[in-house]
């Protein structure tokens, strides 16, 4: 006879496996809140409808990494980029309150309270000469902006602000880029024009001498954000047409303003042939006062690829540094042409090209990369470009350095 107690399970202590006990696996797999609790976890869909603003990234501007370092490009001649701010971010000055931030090709203001955030660039007095349609990339990073006859604005300053209310060509409140694009002719001075209409007041002139540009936002809440990149003049009637005739000098008041566009003036003279008596701060200052006149876009700086060491103190990545500094300074680009010594054979280098002499190989790119040539005429450049870093801050993007060719 067995004892009823030994039958009863709450009697017995211990563990057994699920694997031994008959259809456990599909019992709770059916089970309604176990499967609804699957169907859940996998859910992709922010079933709990959390916000932005729970998690903080209302505080972060929604700027889309992949596009953020795209950057406008000189397409042709009827078309010249103004601003990828890429480079001379000095050119930008914040004043009252709030404050901008230049960063990846992009300049961010950020608003204060009941106050403006103004950000202003100083121009060519000609820059818009030939030019009829500006183009930009706006982004209201997701903030909807106080809107009034003045704000959100941006102007151009010609014997007082010409001018359009952004929120008139862009939607407010867009969390995402946009990309505006009207006639100059649509700045006044009513501010008044639209995408539609255009505007009362007196409206810009193009052909007519200009100070800056300004970027001005009156907001009554404090950290609102507002995003640019990409400014661009062009010229919808497609009538520039390239010229290689010889250009007429002294006759336009920004740089490049005459028939070509880059106009580029070359200072070997006073640059690579003084390395040994090299020129003083005042005299590269003086120098750039002096051609002026000229409206040159670029300087052209003949610097040997040769390392440093070679030469004589100050070591030529110091000159080359200060003649930079003197060139910027004057509002000028920079074209950066060089050559080995050894092609001239000067500064105490002995003449070595090919094929009269083959001592030094030309090289190819994967050694010098790995490090195991570091002799060859690759080599040398590679590493010249490796202590010219900062000398290319400011430079012409894409178009800023040539080799050194001649016939002799």
């Amino acid at each position: 006879m067995v004892n009823a107690d030994a039958t009863q399970r709450a009697n017995h202590t211990g563990t057994q496996t699920a694997s031994t006990v008959s259809d456990f696996q599909t019992t709770v797999s059916a089970n309604t809140t176990v499967t609804a609790s699957t169907t859940h976890a996998a859910r992709t869909d922010n079933p709990h409808a959390t916000t932005k603003a729970q998690v903080g990234l209302n505080l972060v501007p929604n700027l889309d990494p992949t596009q953020q370092k795209q950057q406008a490009v000189i397409k042709n001649d009827t078309t010249y980029l103004l601003d990828g701010f890429t480079i001379h971010p000095e050119r930008w000055v914040h004043s009252s309150g709030g404050s901008s931030q230049i960063k990846d090709g992009v300049m961010t203001v950020t608003t204060p309270a009941n106050n403006d955030t103004i950000a202003v660039r100083s121009l060519w007095t000609a820059i818009l000469q030939d030019f009829d349609t500006i183009t930009f990339d706006i982004n209201f990073n997701g903030n909807t902006l106080l809107v009034a006859s003045d704000t959100p604005l941006l102007s151009f300053d010609q014997a007082g602000d010409k001018g359009i209310v952004l929120t008139n060509f862009a939607t407010n409140g867009v969390n995402g880029w946009q990309t505006i694009s009207l006639p100059l002719t649509k700045f006044t001075s009513a501010f008044d024009a639209t995408s539609a209409a255009a505007g009362t007041g007196i409206a810009l002139a193009p052909n007519t001498t200009v100070s800056n540009l300004k970027l001005r936002v009156y907001e009554a809440t404090a950290g609102k954000t507002l995003s640019f990149r990409n400014i661009v003049l062009s010229d919808s009637t497609k009538a520039l047409k390239q010229d290689f005739t010889q250009p007429t000098l002294f006759t336009g008041s920004k740089p490049g303003s005459s028939t070509w566009r880059i106009q580029s003036l070359d200072i070997m003279k006073v640059a690579k042939d003084n390395v040994q008596g090299q020129s003083s701060d005042a005299y590269m200052a003086n120098l750039m006062t002096a051609v002026k006149p000229l409206n040159p876009t670029h300087i052209a700086v003949a610097i040997p690829y040769d390392d440093p060491s070679a030469y004589p103190s100050p070591p030529v990545a110091g000159y080359a540094m200060r003649w930079a500094a003197a060139i910027r300074a004057a509002g000028r680009n920079i074209f950066w042409r060089q050559m080995p010594l050894e092609w001239e054979g000067i500064y105490s280098k002995p003449k070595n090209t090919k094929p009269k002499n083959t001592t030094r190989a030309i090289g190819t790119a994967a050694p010098v990369l790995a490090g195991t040539d570091t002799t060859s005429y690759l080599a040398q450049i590679y590493q010249y470009l490796g202590w010219q870093t900062e000398l290319d801050r400011g430079s012409l993007g894409g178009v800023n350095r040539a080799a050194c060719v001649r016939s002799r």
